[in-house]
């Protein structure tokens, strides 16, 4: 299995900084989009699987986790299809808190989590939550609400600049088939949101800019 991208990135946006919100109701879930981030770092470290499970979006990082492993199409499929099982989850959690306190030299429970952005993309609710390392570094995290379970982190739009080739090979590299049309709903149900709320945040450059801009259009033409 490849190292996971997931925290790797995270904890490379803090270190550079480091070197160079509002309430929303909802029916239930967590209501506030700082609380959202707050709980999923502490559900991280103590590998809350719970709290995980209702705190990220499902059909995100069932993508993220087998793009990052480089796993067969049809696995990936059963991933976005069928769950994510308990034990692979328990096993991504658990490499994901280990790594990023390797790469970054502190345990993730010592970030801290800051103001946060609201903004719409595509008629969907965001929020850019920023996370302060140590000597005030910042990443930024971003969150999705959905009407009646509300805030969740979206991992593939938090990891977007950083993930956006993995997702284009992949994408460009599916046959056609089951799995490979289950991969392709998944692009169009969830990559091109994240990628819109990545955009619609305003923290990442042109060239990410002009990037996910061509995956949207790529994706989209898949589903003419």
């Amino acid at each position: 299995m490849s190292r996971r991208v997931f925290p790797l990135l995270i904890a490379v946006a803090l270190l550079a900084s480091a070197c160079g919100g509002d309430t929303t109701a909802t029916t239930t879930g967590v209501q506030v989009p700082t609380q959202a981030v707050a709980d999923w770092l502490d559900a991280v470290e103590a590998l809350d699987l719970p709290t995980l499970s209702t705190i990220v979006v499902d059909g995100s990082l069932a993508l993220v986790m087998g793009i990052e492993n480089d796993l067969p199409l049809d696995q990936l499929a059963a991933l976005l299809d069928g769950g994510v099982p308990v034990d692979v989850e328990e096993a991504y959690w658990r490499s994901f808190r280990d790594e990023f306190a390797a790469f970054a030299g502190r345990p993730i429970s010592t970030l801290t989590v800051g103001d946060a952005d609201e903004f719409e993309a595509e008629g969907v609710t965001y929020a850019a939550v920023e996370v302060f390392g140590t000597g005030g570094a910042t990443s930024v995290v971003i969150v999705r609400r959905d009407p009646t379970s509300g805030w969740a982190v979206d991992p593939v739009a938090t990891l977007a600049p950083g993930f956006i080739g993995p997702l284009r090979r992949e994408f460009e590299n599916l046959p056609g088939g089951t799995a490979g049309e289950s991969v392709t709903a998944a692009y169009r149900a969830f990559v091109s949101p994240s990628l819109w709320a990545a955009l619609g945040s305003g923290a990442f450059d042109d060239t990410f800019a002009r990037e996910a801009l061509s995956l949207i259009e790529e994706i989209d033409a898949s589903g003419a």
